[in-house]
């Protein structure tokens, strides 16, 4: 088991000393920035909106009706309009009484915690705000990334603030203690920090990443400062021994940029805050980590999107070369510089999402240095997450082997994907926008989730099941061929003695096989769902350029399923997907076997 900061770590430099990016020799200099750079900088400050409300019954309508979206909005916006100002300020100063509005309108902001992360202890779920006291013992993702995003502005901005009124920076300072440095180091039981034994997730480094930024730009007291460096070190560990030492991320790959990259942010910050003593990019785990990224990407913005991820991502580029460059990994760096070439980050998209201001600042002066071509893995394999991808011919496979007890779980033990270059074929739906259902014991009610809509067999109608215990059994795989039981997934119900998939990738596509015994005949049906509307034939499904052709005598019939969330619609570029069900009753044990080629 990994563990990084068991060591004393290196003394704390006081604020005073304090110098960010250490590793960019041109960094906090806007001058040094190109004018493209500096242009789209200064235009998205001057094409700021007018600063939104949050209205209280907005706030209240997660508990009321279950929708995030309506207050979320403009609290983001507050935010990404706050980074905008304080980036244009410093290329032309004539922002700074808009940026000093936008600051004080979040600072009086009755709480920085999003409603659906409202909790209150040992009592239901309250519909406003209740962290609006001094004793505040909650913090959540975005309280806390909200402090960092105000530290970074504050300390690029200053000058100007100080202009407008002393009394910003003197507000600033109490609302970053009431809010954030009080309650991170009073408390010890909130979920994400581990000690009370809860399973740990993105939260544990995106949390402490965003409080690392707020300290290390803005807390003026040396044995603080020390003091929540040395707090942030033992829950960062207690983080490691939820990472796959493979460097899988279980939570997908959209994730994974605010899970093992906020990780990579934290080591970050304490090589600044030590002066460059503290480092440990050397560490092969950190190297793992980073490598995720580049061993599930299919083509273009296609990714394998197991747990809660869309269709399409677009990671940073620029941070992608940093994380390859300081790691010493050169194919890493070279896909970071593929995606820039491919889909140029927009300056201002980098800024979009204040979530990481810290990286967010720093892209701005990574190095554009030429790399070597990227070539990407014909085989990744991760067998401690079990996650498989293979490319061949152009043809990309990837299958999920783990369990169903992961965080952002979808129910896919044994599901799969194939595209062919960056067209889906067979796909994963992805995720929906989040309501007060996603992370409740409703969650396995939304469509997404469930395993019916996945690639996988529904046996007697019964599907797979949430819970570790929910797992593939006896998986193996010999670099060519992947193989489990997916008995384990499924419940005793199911009447499954053993149900092994096959796949694997061959020149002319991929080949799934199903070799299964169960206590009794059952009605199977075998999901294929879809992007493209597939044509059925007897005995073949052509879809996408491709023909699925399968060999037992089954019923074949397809449905559309109407994209009718906004940001599934958006990621799949269409208003519906298909889902194709293979019908029988096959006798107790038998094979099935699907061929997708190219027709």
């Amino acid at each position: 088991m990994t563990q990084i900061f068991t060591a004393p770590l290196p003394p704390i430099l006081p604020l005073a000393d304090f110098r960010p990016f250490l590793d960019l020799p041109d960094a906090c200099c806007f001058s040094a920035l190109s004018s493209e750079t500096r242009t789209a900088l200064v235009k998205a400050a001057d094409e700021c909106p007018p600063i939104p409300i949050l209205p209280a019954s907005d706030y209240a309508r997660f508990v009321k009706d279950g929708n995030r979206t309506e207050y979320e909005r403009p609290y983001f916006l507050r935010r990404k309009r706050l980074m905008n100002l304080a980036l244009g300020q410093k290329i032309e100063p004539r922002f700074a009484n808009a940026l000093a509005d936008t600051l004080w309108a979040i600072l009086e902001e009755t709480s920085w915690v999003l409603p659906a992360h409202n909790k209150k202890r040992d009592s239901p779920m309250p519909a406003l705000p209740f962290c609006y006291c001094d004793d505040v013992d909650n913090i959540d993702l975005f309280s806390a990334e909200t402090a960092a995003a105000i530290a970074l502005v504050v300390y690029l901005c200053r000058d100007a603030l100080d202009e407008v009124s002393p009394q910003i920076m003197n507000r600033t300072l109490y609302e970053l203690e009431r809010r954030i440095f009080r309650p991170y180091l009073r408390y010890n039981d909130m979920w994400w920090m581990g000690e009370t034994g809860s399973s740990l997730n993105n939260w544990t480094p995106w949390i402490v990443s965003s409080v690392l930024t707020a300290m290390a730009f803005m807390l003026d007291d040396d044995a603080r400062r020390r003091e929540i460096a040395e707090k942030s070190g033992v829950i960062l560990d207690r983080f490691l021994t939820f990472y796959t030492p493979d460097g899988g991320c279980s939570e997908g790959p959209s994730y994974w940029s605010v899970a093992g990259a906020s990780f990579f942010d934290c080591l970050e910050l304490y090589y600044d805050l030590t002066g460059g003593q503290f480092d440990a990019f050397s560490v092969p785990l950190v190297r793992e980590m980073g490598a995720y990224i580049m061993r599930v990407h299919i083509a273009g913005e296609r990714f394998l999107n197991f747990a809660d991820a869309p269709a399409k991502l677009h990671p940073s580029g620029a941070f992608i070369r940093r994380y390859g460059r300081r790691t010493g990994n050169a194919q890493l760096t070279a896909f970071g510089a593929m995606l820039d070439t491919n889909a140029p980050d927009n300056t201002n998209g980098k800024l979009n999402r204040a979530g990481t201001p810290f990286r967010a600042v720093k892209n701005l002066w990574e190095p554009t240095t030429p790399t070597e071509p990227y070539t990407p893995e014909a085989v990744t394999w991760l067998p401690d997450l079990g996650v498989l991808r293979l490319s061949r011919n152009g043809f990309t496979l990837g299958a999920k082997a783990g369990c169903n007890g992961e965080s952002h779980n979808h129910n896919d033990v044994g599901s799969f994907l194939l595209f062919d270059g960056d067209h889906p074929v067979l796909i994963d739906g992805g995720v929906g926008t989040y309501s007060r259902k996603t992370f409740s014991a409703e969650r396995y009610t939304i469509w997404t989730m469930r395993s019916s809509y996945h690639n996988l067999p529904t046996i007697g109608g019964v599907e797979q099941r949430e819970g570790r215990e929910y797992a593939a059994r006896d998986v193996s795989f010999d670099g060519q061929t992947l193989s489990m039981d997916l008995a384990g997934a499924y419940p005793e119900s199911a009447g499954i003695i053993r149900w092994t998939r096959t796949l694997t990738l061959d020149d002319a596509g991929a080949v799934v096989t199903d070799d299964y015994t169960l206590s009794e005949p059952k009605p199977v049906a075998w999901t294929l769902m879809l992007a493209d509307r597939p044509t059925l034939k007897d005995g073949c499904i052509e879809v996408s350029g491709c023909a699925v052709t399968y060999d037992l005598p089954l019923t074949a019939a397809v449905e559309e399923i109407p994209l009718d969330d906004e940001k599934l619609a958006a990621a799949w570029d269409r208003d519906k997907l298909y889902r194709v069900r293979l019908t029988g009753t096959p006798d107790t044990s038998g094979r099935l076997t699907m061929h997708i080629k190219r027709v």
